[in-house]
């Protein structure tokens, strides 16, 4: 690159830099910032009693999970006890097993459906 055309780069750069300056320094829009003013320790531990209140409550309505996080759709319990399940699944296996020594299922993928 010539000298010339480099110090006309050099100056169309520092004129855009100094164009966009003041326009990048002017943000409308207003921070945020934290309350002027600091809670007290009765205060904080009022706010912890009340946050653990909401916490359980949650928790009882099915809100919350045990753990704590938040879960998009309502936990549901499982239909059934744990022996009417397990006979549930080797009826299930079964079956699975009957159809593919008939060879209608050549290749079980999860719960007995045809993998893709």
């Amino acid at each position: 690159m010539k000298t010339k055309t480099l110090w006309t780069a050099i100056a169309a750069f520092a004129v855009a830099l100094m164009a966009a300056g003041p326009a990048a320094a002017d943000d409308p829009t207003p921070g945020t910032q934290a309350s002027p003013t600091k809670a007290t320790p009765a205060e904080k531990a009022a706010a912890k009693t009340k946050r653990k209140a909401d916490v359980a409550d949650a928790k009882k309505k099915g809100d919350v999970t045990p753990a704590g996080e938040a879960t998009p759709d309502k936990p549901y319990k499982a239909s059934g006890t744990h022996d009417s399940r397990s006979a549930e699944r080797k009826v299930k296996r079964k079956e699975v097993a009957e159809a593919k020594k008939k060879g209608e299922i050549t290749n079980p993928g999860e719960a007995g459906e045809p993998k893709k």
